[in-house]
């Protein structure tokens, strides 16, 4: 995929690189090395990224059991 822009944001102690596109909703990303990214919208705006790596606080730092990436369903709306 082809992002527009990608920016690195901080939130507490998570590091997010944020990615914008042509998706319509916010995804979240996390691989067990603990990289965490968000796919956004064009217009979205940082503190929409803040704000769901806030609302997944928990599921970012739980320990990793698989190698394989994981990913939170993608949801609808801003």
């Amino acid at each position: 995929m082809t992002y527009d822009a990608e920016r690195t944001i901080t939130v507490g102690d998570i590091t997010i690189h944020a990615r914008t596109s042509n998706p319509i909703t916010l995804g979240l990303n996390v691989i067990t090395s603990g990289q965490v990214a968000v796919r956004a919208p064009r217009h979205a705006i940082n503190t929409q990224a803040a704000d769901l790596a806030r609302r997944h606080r928990r599921w970012i730092h739980r320990p990793f059991k698989a190698s394989s990436p994981s990913r939170l369903p993608a949801r609808q709306g801003p």
